[in-house]
């Protein structure tokens, strides 16, 4: 077991146990996985935290199955389901969702069995984790169109269910007793915001629909409650809600005519943060709208901003890593120069996360993929020593790009994902012309970036 690195550091597994379980799952062997949860049996026994967690096996097989949508991977998630783990209920909570959850993949989980009627043991509905955790109406009314809603000012709001959303006010606006009744424990669903507050008054309950509306882009509920005294400019949860419309580009709420210059947050104003942003995201065709709709020109602020004294960019702590990677990539290829092919597998070895988005994103041939490059996406530990190699004219002209894009951003970090981004910018690159070969596109993933 040593040799899977089979060790325990406060109750959970080592990485390196689920990243064997994860090779053979990749490759569909549902044997072999059995076979390493007979010499591992701690696999199959996830300890409190990891259950807590989820950092577990069925975790990592409905993944991988997502991922790559083989048969072979159904297979190994239903062997599974019959050694102890509850595959319905994982199935669920990935219905319950995360932040920019799409269409397709909420689809996705109904179509593999997740029940959208399913109550969490938070006592909360899968539609209620929607509207809470999805960041995304439409992705919501997908839930929506397959359940029936429980009457509550918070759910039709974050429905854009303007008519439900009268009934729950009386003729000034005002909460009635039934809001109350129906107001959920926010904190319990999770999700990277926290808006509870116990005992709340009529301003905090009005101002948490407004949220929710604005989570679920229900612009049209927004509209609606502004005029009827809704604490649109309250800055009781921190900042004003329109600071918060601005900075996540809610183009919706920054039409409600809520007070662009009202300086109650770390921020400054709504208006001056558009500004600020737009320094920074001048590329950004989302910011630029809301920048207009706040009464900012764009191109006198870009303009200004052009002639200040940029920084000049350093590199993040982690690319340094990345050059060192690249160069053991070299040189186990035998080459003397750091080319840009070799610069990508510095990346993908330093950031696995990128390499996941690089292949999931592209859609190409997985397996095939995996098979062929195993010995250059080795963890990132796994080093020649000493190794010291210069950068070719490709190499350093991709080092460069990075850096003049940095530069343009009137930034000072050149981090893992600005190499990234160059490396798959050009169509005629190494990272382009390695997914055409392996059968998938980068459309996804310039669409991505063009997304931020």
């Amino acid at each position: 077991a040593s040799r899977y690195g089979h060790t325990r550091d406060n109750g959970s597994l080592t990485p390196s146990a689920r990243e064997r379980a994860c090779e053979i799952m990749r490759a569909g062997d549902v044997c072999a996985l059995q076979r390493l949860t007979e010499e591992l049996p701690e696999l199959l026994h996830p300890s409190d935290q990891e259950w807590r967690t989820r950092s577990h096996v069925l975790v990592d097989a409905l993944s991988i199955e997502h991922e790559t949508r083989r048969p072979e991977l159904r297979a190994i998630v239903d062997w599974l389901g019959t050694v102890g783990f509850d595959v319905q209920h994982e199935l669920n909570l990935n219905l319950c969702g995360r932040m920019y959850r799409s269409v397709d993949n909420v689809q996705y989980w109904l179509d593999r069995g997740a029940d959208p009627h399913w109550i969490a043991p938070n006592g909360h509905s899968v539609l209620e984790h929607a509207i809470w955790r999805y960041w995304n109406g439409d992705a919501v009314d997908v839930i929506a169109a397959r359940v029936h809603a429980k009457p509550a000012l918070w759910i039709a709001a974050g429905l854009g269910d303007v008519r439900t959303v009268s009934t729950f006010l009386d003729d000034n606006g005002t909460p009635t007793h039934a809001v109350r009744e129906n107001r959920p424990d926010f904190s319990s669903m999770g999700g990277p915001h926290s808006i509870q507050v116990p005992g709340a008054t009529d301003e905090e309950l009005l101002l948490e629909v407004l949220y929710v509306a604005a989570l679920n882009g229900r612009a049209n509920v927004i509209e609606y409650l502004a005029p009827r005294g809704a604490p649109i400019d309250s800055a009781l949860f921190g900042m004003p809600l329109i600071s918060v419309a601005v900075g996540n580009r809610w183009v919706g709420l920054v039409r409600s005519g809520a007070n662009l210059d009202v300086r109650r947050s770390y921020n400054g104003s709504a208006r001056e943060m558009a500004r600020e942003l737009l320094r920074s995201m001048s590329d950004d065709a989302g910011m630029r709208r809301v920048a207009a709709l706040v009464g900012v020109d764009a191109a006198s602020v870009i303009a200004e901003h052009a002639q200040t004294v940029a920084p000049a960019p350093s590199f993040h702590q982690y690319m340094h890593d990345v050059l060192a990677l690249a160069a053991d990539d070299a040189a186990r290829q035998g080459l003397a120069e750091v080319s840009p092919e070799n610069l990508l597998f510095g990346v993908f070895r330093c950031g696995g996360w990128l390499l996941h988005s690089y292949t999931r994103s592209t859609k190409l041939d997985l397996d095939r993929f995996r098979a062929d490059f195993a010995e250059r996406i080795r963890a990132a530990d796994d080093r020649l020593d000493n190794v010291a190699l210069p950068l070719s004219v490709d190499g350093q002209r991709a080092i460069d790009d990075a850096i003049a894009m940095v530069a343009r951003r009137r930034s000072d970090l050149v981090t893992v994902m600005d190499v990234f981004r160059v490396l798959t910018g050009d169509p005629n690159g190494y990272a382009a012309t390695l997914v055409s070969q392996y059968g998938g596109n980068m459309d996804e993933l310039q669409r991505r970036f063009s997304r931020g």
